[in-house]
């Protein structure tokens, strides 16, 4: 999941579709945190924004925490963590997605909706999947 998301140490500095966007007028921007509590990462938290003609969803302007250690998070300290990256944020009401769903449950949050995430590595695996893709195509005839 890090990896798909670009989250992992070696991928932080690389971001060449926020760079694209600029280039061209827009805005998408990705501002990532790390919640410590004495010096150990609690969790990640990425606040992902981009203009309003790009917000295919309200899941592109948003807060994602992404919980590594539970155990110290509290509804107040989320709270206040959620409440200082807004700032990036001009809306309000914030969509903050939360993983794992359990770290939510015990931190006492409540959510409305619950989502899965997939991810497909398309740099592996394209080839595998358009030779599929072919196969497959060549059965259904319009």
């Amino acid at each position: 999941m890090l990896r798909g998301l670009q989250l992992n140490p070696d991928q932080l500095g690389i971001d060449e579709l926020a760079a694209t966007y600029h280039k061209i007028g827009l805005k998408r921007d990705r501002h990532i945190f790390a919640l410590n509590h004495r010096d150990k990462m609690c969790a990640m938290v990425v606040v992902n924004v981009a203009d309003m003609g790009l917000n295919m969803s309200d899941l592109t302007n948003s807060v994602q925490i992404f919980v590594i250690n539970g155990q110290f998070l509290t509804h107040e300290i989320i709270q206040t963590t959620i409440s200082a990256v807004s700032k990036y944020l001009e809306f309000e009401e914030i969509p903050v997605l939360f993983y794992p769903r359990k770290a939510a449950t015990q931190a006492g949050l409540d959510y409305e909706k619950s989502y899965s995430l997939w991810v497909y590595d398309t740099h592996k695996n394209l080839d595998h999947y358009f030779r599929f893709l072919k196969r497959l195509l060549k059965f259904i005839r319009p």
